[in-house]
């Protein structure tokens, strides 16, 4: 996928010997590609290179050729790598061997991996949700290093592609594992063809792992001895690609130890099956779902399933065309072709000589993806100072900002505004963001207006209050509102979607959660479908909540009584906090907005990039930043809106509103004009 890009020269060092030109030879085929062969080059006697030797090999060549990224992949080797000084804000790490749960987890690979990630120039994550997992893990204090790295299959040209049924055969192409159900495979194969013995399996491999090694000769046995059964031994994946043109169905049903809802990762062959035009078995998982749809017929739990699934699929042709169609589309988001598209502004931003932004704050959860979005942009390089409260920061790496940045910007206008804009140096330029927050501040005042080239207001309402409010200068206020990464919302609406109303943040008491179980209770009175679903912390997970007294706790005390003692408490659905509201969206139809005050409101415009219909209350500068046909004055109002749009629920219409008003390569095009002018 490299090799794809001009102008990319990439060295590949071997880690061992080669003894099977077979799945080597399309690399040697790449003209950018300069294979390293430390056995040849370094007099390497191992049989595989150490950990160690391939670091040390790997500084050898840094400091002949200065690389611009150095892609490893494995915990070990990313760790190792990290400690080097000359290596480690070159890495691309990319570790997919650790544990995955985060209740039990050990506290010794937490630090390796939070080691790794703040060492490492970016780091790898093969979907979403192996993203999630790594965050949710390590709990960085910035997430602008995760690139998604997903399995990538390349753009074979298939001779006479057509989505029908050639000869009833089945392909199974890849190890022989206790876990990869290779005997139960075999086993359930044997009674398919006391069934029709017309259908055939081809069967692609020879690599035996775990405890099936010691059962070599008897599957070894079974596979030479039936006459239905084609056995291919290890064979070049260009070769695989191939016979599974050639058969009709791929075989991907994996024990639920692989293949199950926790599962964060694809199967790079049920993608080779799906691009060959091929319907594919496999296990229900919401990845799978994910990719090929929930009502994909070709799920398959236990044998008998198995056993009537290939059955049925290669007696119903109609059914036949459906899968393969179904297969076929998913996996074109993952050819070669297609993932050098995405991974373009991820190589190029490695390139050095750029203009240089250093970003302070001690909150940057509004700007994360903005930072990731500018990060890829080639002309710019990004360094964090985190702060540790409003007020509160390492001077050291402040001052170590200071003397590399060419560009400052300040995320809020708080302690960290009032140091750089006070420190920063003559040729530098300085600009603050602001919220809202700032205005009950002490902050502002202390502000050296004369070093700050502007303030960055979020809305108009924000421009007016920070210009009547604290005086601020109207020449040097510019607004430049929030964003969303519109295309990270753009996923498909789960069945019922329009009978699920979503609050997102419920703390404190004026997000008012009290307006939105009066609309989802009218609605219920309706029509029992409907459900409220609640996503974010509970007041009592803050620390401020042990500190408040009186009418704030009272009223979310009296909130969960009326819950506890309806009848309706079981379609009010408390999601939690967490780091995925993509998918949360998914099955949001409606996206309340029940506030009192708000400067932005994030959450309807993000549910509107997911086609959730927003129902916003009349709160102040809602009508400068969303459409009046979504804003209501009460709770009446709130529900005929949800009965009226019911059927605009994943409307292109709300997402395309979001994308042309405040998507996220606008508001970041609108910032880098800022930066770049």
């Amino acid at each position: 996928v490299l090799s794809i890009e001009e102008n990319i020269e990439i060295d590949y060092v071997i880690k061992a010997p080669i003894k099977n030109n077979e799945n080597f030879s399309a690399i040697e085929k790449l003209a950018s590609v300069n294979v390293i062969n430390p056995f040849v080059t370094y007099g390497i006697q191992s049989p595989r290179l150490a950990v160690n030797e391939a670091v040390d090999i790997l500084e050898k060549l840094n400091n002949e050729k200065n690389y611009d990224g150095i892609i490893l992949r494995g915990l070990e080797l990313c760790l190792e790598a990290a400690s080097r000084n000359t290596l480690k804000n070159k890495i691309l790490s990319y570790v997919t061997n650790f544990n995955h749960d985060k209740e039990s987890i050990e506290p010794n690979e937490v630090n390796q991996l939070s080691y790794i990630y703040e060492n490492s120039k970016y780091m790898f994550a093969q979907t979403e949700e192996a993203q999630n997992c790594l965050m949710n893990i390590i709990e960085p204090k910035q997430v602008n290093k995760f690139r998604i790295l997903s399995p990538m299959i390349p753009d074979y040209e298939i001779e006479n592609q057509s989505l029908v049924n050639k000869g009833n055969t089945l392909i199974y192409s890849g190890k022989f594992a206790k876990d990869w159900y290779t005997k139960e495979i075999i086993d359930a194969f044997k009674k398919i063809n006391d069934i029709n013995d017309e259908i055939t399996l081809t069967f692609v491999g020879n690599k035996f792992q775990g405890e099936l090694v010691q059962e070599k000769d008897q599957i070894t046995q079974e596979l030479k001895s039936n006459n239905k059964i084609n056995w291919i031994k290890g064979v070049s994946r260009e070769e695989s690609n191939k016979l599974i043109q050639k058969s009709d169905l791929g075989i991907a049903w994996r024990s639920s130890n692989v293949d199950n809802d926790d599962s964060v990762e694809l199967s790079t062959k049920v993608l080779e099956y799906c691009l060959a035009g091929k319907p594919v078995l496999l296990r229900r998982t919401i990845l799978h779902e994910k990719l090929l749809g929930s009502d994909y017929p070709l799920f398959v739990e236990t044998e008998e399933e198995f056993i009537s699934k290939i059955l049925m699929i290669f007696e119903n042709s109609d059914l036949y065309s459906f899968t393969a169609e179904r297969c076929y589309y998913a996996a074109q988001q993952f050819t070669f072709s297609e993932r050098a598209k995405s991974l373009h502004q991820t190589w190029w931003s490695l390139k050095r000589n750029k203009i240089r932004v250093a970003v302070a704050g001690h909150d940057l959860k509004f700007i994360n993806s903005m930072l990731t979005y500018l990060t890829e942009n080639k002309d710019l390089e990004i360094k964090i100072d985190h702060w540790s409260n409003h007020n509160s920061h390492d001077e050291k790496l402040s001052n170590e900002c200071i003397e590399w940045a060419d560009i400052i910007l300040c995320e809020w206008g708080l302690g960290n505004a009032v140091w750089y804009s006070n420190n920063k140096k003559r040729y530098q330029k300085l600009f603050v963001r602001m919220h809202g927050q700032e205005r009950k501040t002490k902050f502002p005042p202390l502000f050296n207006y004369d070093n700050i080239d502007n303030f960055v207001a979020i809305s108009p309402f924000i421009y007016e209050e920070f210009s009547r409010i604290i005086d601020t200068p109207r020449d040097k206020m510019k607004i430049i509102y929030n964003y969303v990464d519109s295309k990270s919302f753009d996923k498909p609406k789960l069945p019922g979607a329009e009978y699920n109303l979503g609050i997102a943040g419920i703390s404190p008491q004026l997000k008012r959660l009290d307006r939105a179980i009066d609309i989802f209770e009218k609605l219920w009175e309706r029509d029992n479908r409907y459900k409220l679903y609640i996503k974010g912390k509970r007041p009592e997970e803050y620390k401020w909540w042990t500190m408040k007294k009186g009418e704030e706790t009272e009223y979310y005390n009296n909130l969960y009584k009326r819950i506890d003692e309806s009848p309706w408490k079981g379609n009010v659905i408390f999601d939690g906090h967490g780091n995925d509201m993509a998918i949360w969206f998914q099955k949001i139809g409606f996206i309340l907005s029940t506030s009192d005050y708000e400067t932005f409101h994030l959450a309807p415009a993000e549910g509107m990039a997911s086609g959730s219909v927003p129902i916003i209350f009349n709160w102040s500068g809602s009508k400068a930043i969303y459409e009046k046909k979504w804003i209501v004055s009460n709770v009446d109002d709130a529900v005929k809106h949800v009965l009226d749009y019911k059927n605009s629920v994943g409307n292109d219409s709300l997402k395309a509103y979001i994308r042309e008003h405040y998507g996220i390569e606008k508001i970041a095009n609108d910032l880098l004009e800022l930066i770049q002018k």
